[in-house]
């Protein structure tokens, strides 16, 4: 799961600072070497990514729990 996090990490850095900074491709993610050179893009877009799934998993569980609570009424 690792490598696809990475991927997407990189990628949504790609989009934040508004073009790719580099070539990386799926079957690369296991070189750390080529995450280095592009480690400020791949940051920001962890970052970015992780506040995004952060927001969505925590809406997605307070309706499921508001839900349930109505139910239980």
């Amino acid at each position: 799961m690792i490598p696809f996090i990475l991927y997407a990490s990189f990628w949504t850095g790609a989009l934040v600072l508004g073009g790719n900074q580099g070539d990386l491709r799926l079957s690369q993610m296991g070189n750390l070497d080529v995450i280095q050179t592009n480690f400020i893009q791949y940051t920001i877009g962890a970052i970015v990514l992780a506040c995004v799934a952060a927001i969505v998993i925590g809406f997605l569980t307070f309706f499921i729990l508001k839900s349930r609570q109505n139910n239980s009424k």
